[in-house]
């Protein structure tokens, strides 16, 4: 009975619970009609002895015991035997019989025993669980047992939200302050009804430790949610570790639409680490005069975490030339490099090629197959033959960070040499205070004049804003209005635009995707326009000084620059279309994967310009409302050939 009452609760808590109650008053009546037998049997001895004492002694007045026997003689057993449960019965103190002695401890034991279990069950939560059953409402799921899921749930609760914390199995973990805790089965659909209450939630966050239990869970919640009626879908963040898995189920189940009970969201740890490292990477000038030198990315590991950063990287690394010619300005591309370091080789390239083919579209693409801690690899044979001038970066993306630091701390000297040089290294310090955070405090005789860049600690990515991509989907909504409102003006009739006559719960998770990437870049363009973007937290965001004079230089360059920043999204885009297989027809056919837009800028009609253009406009808009804050910096260096 403790045992249960001590536990976080589990599967059918309630039923559990309901058994409990029963049980404890079961023994409660037990003991007392017990002890109340054991009392009348003791009243009954009383009662003759003091029978055979007034025939020897005989005396006018009734005794005690003759008094209470008859009519009262129950009643007086039933009280006596509750005056047990309240340790001042006397009654029994004269009485040390084995019967005696056993009904003052059970009844006294039980007495003490129900307080204390039901201490224990408020520690553990028990009334905080009762509270959400009955009464809770707006708060948020989180189903997984590690410390991620933990890290989510106490920023949540930071941030002002009601949290439920799900843990489907695992060792007992110490409850988390604020945090509501219930154990069960996350892929029955009864356990959603009965115990987690998801029609009064306002987000659920699936991060159980493997992809198929999360698909599971999300088909568990969408039944129990079937016969509730809701005025939109409530939104399901569900994590996927497999690249290549989120893309198929972004193509089996559609978007949510009239009548749909969630709305699923998929998202990976890789995913926004890389998100995160592209937001920090010093991206190459989007807009480049003349002549450009590509852009080199040496991934190192080509896992799930490296295909992410390949993705990611690439999209955001397409260099727009502009060259000047006697009709005006051209535009051009400059692809950027990827070389793939990885001990499987090529077999580590093949799935992700085929999941993205029009990939080597956008770059040039080079794998190689060889150990971090190789020869060939430490002393940088792969660079042989490629130009000093280009800039080129050590991306490792390896899940042993002891592994990653101390290949860096091998390299260093190569790493200058000015036939191989390395502008920079970047690594993923995931713990706090971990090797990779140590690496990046090191001394300055250690430096070597090589940037040691750590990106996507764990304290990062496991926060309310980045997971359930709050201020990201808010500025991508933004991007969609504006698209909209263009769009919907200037409608080519070879051209169609379905998305614009969609709302944003309406588009397709590619959509959805695109107008995220869009957000994405803001990163880049401000930085080549001289300016640093930083995420505000969501608690200390509210109550920001504006800074006048900043947002009056950001707004006059890009009035400045419109032209050029907007031929910079429309190649973003592109390359974004390249990558997921579309290529360029007349006639736009969405299930061919066909787009007349897939070419040069000077090339689009005007209204196709305009969408471009709508987007740069409303950058400030963007930056309010995505909880940033502007800082001017230098203007951006590049090497240039």
């Amino acid at each position: 009975m403790s045992a249960s009452f001590f536990s976080h609760g589990g599967h059918h808590e309630d039923h559990r619970l309901r058994r409990i109650t029963l049980c404890t008053i079961g023994v409660f009546i037990a003991l007392w009609m017990g002890n109340a037998f054991i009392h009348q049997q003791e009243m009954e001895r009383e009662m003759e002895a003091e029978h055979r004492r007034a025939e020897e002694h005989p005396h006018p007045t009734p005794t005690a015991g003759e008094v209470a026997h008859g009519s009262t003689a129950v009643a007086e057993s039933l009280y006596r035997s509750l005056q047990l449960f309240h340790f001042h019965d006397s009654h029994w103190s004269h009485h040390p019989d084995g019967w005696g002695y056993f009904a003052r401890f059970s009844a006294r034991a039980f007495a003490l025993g129900v307080p204390l279990v039901i201490l224990g069950w408020l520690y553990r939560g028990g009334l905080r669980r009762s509270w959400h059953r009955t009464f809770r409402r707006d708060f948020v799921v989180v189903v997984g047992e590690s410390r991620d899921a933990r890290r989510l749930a106490g920023d949540l609760v930071q941030n002002g939200r009601a949290v439920v914390l799900v843990r489907t199995h695992g060792a007992p973990e110490p409850p988390l302050p604020g945090v509501t805790q219930i154990e069960g089965d996350a892929a029955k659909a009864d356990f959603w009804q009965e115990a987690v209450r998801p029609h009064r939630a306002c987000a659920v966050v699936l991060m159980a430790s493997d992809d198929v239990t999360n698909i599971r869970s999300s088909l568990a919640l969408e039944r129990a949610l079937e016969k509730r009626q809701q005025a939109a879908p409530l939104p399901c963040h569900l994590q996927l570790a497999d690249l290549h898995l989120k893309k198929g189920l972004v193509s089996l189940l559609p978007a949510p639409g009239i009548g749909s009970k969630i709305e699923r969201r998929y998202f990976n740890g890789h995913e926004i680490a890389a998100r995160l490292l592209a937001r920090c990477y010093p991206l190459p000038l989007t807009l480049v005069e003349e002549t450009a030198s590509p852009e080199h990315y040496v991934i190192i590991g080509f896992g799930q975490f490296g295909q992410n950063v390949a993705l990611k990287l690439v999209k955001m690394g397409q260099q727009v030339v502009r060259k000047h010619t006697p009709d005006g300005p051209r535009f051009e591309v400059c692809r950027p490099r990827v070389t793939v370091i990885d001990r499987c080789g090529q077999k580590a390239a093949q799935a992700f090629l085929h999941s993205h083919p029009g990939f080597t579209d956008t770059c040039e693409l080079v794998v190689h197959e060889a150990e971090c801690q190789g020869g060939e690899f430490l002393r940088l044979e792969f660079l042989q033959g490629l130009d000093p001038a280009d800039r080129c970066s050590l991306i490792f993306c390896l899940g042993d960070e002891s592994l990653v630091v101390s290949t860096i701390l091998m390299l260093l000297d190569v790493c200058q040499d000015p036939a191989k040089d390395i502008d920079g290294i970047y690594l993923r310090a995931g713990l706090q205070n971990g090797p990779g955070e140590l690496l990046s405090r090191r001394r300055p005789d250690l430096a070597k004049h090589i940037p040691i860049v750590t990106f996507a600690a764990h304290r990062e990515i496991w926060t309310e804003d980045v997971v359930l991509n709050l201020a990201l989907d808010t500025m991508a909504q933004q991007i969609h209005a504006a698209y909209m409102g263009v769009a919907m003006a200037g409608l080519d009739p070879k051209n169609p635009a379905p998305a614009a006559a969609k709302s944003w719960l309406s588009l397709s998770p590619e959509e959805r995707e695109s107008n995220r990437e869009a957000a994405d870049h803001l990163w880049a363009k401000l930085r080549t326009l001289g300016f640093q973007l930083e995420t505000l937290p969501i608690a200390s965001a509210a109550g920001q000084p504006a800074s006048t004079d900043v947002d009056f230089a950001l707004a006059t360059a890009i009035n400045d620059r419109l032209d050029e920043l907007a031929s910079s999204e429309h190649y973003r885009w592109m390359a974004w279309r390249l990558i997921h297989g579309w290529k360029f027809a007349p006639i736009r056919d969405d299930k061919a994967r066909e787009h007349p837009d897939l070419v040069d800028y000077a090339a689009l009609s005007e209204e196709a310009r305009e969408k471009d253009r709508a987007i740069v406009q409303i950058i400030p808009d963007l930056i309010r409302i995505g909880r940033l804050r502007v800082q001017k910096n230098e203007p951006v260096t590049r090497h240039q050939a």
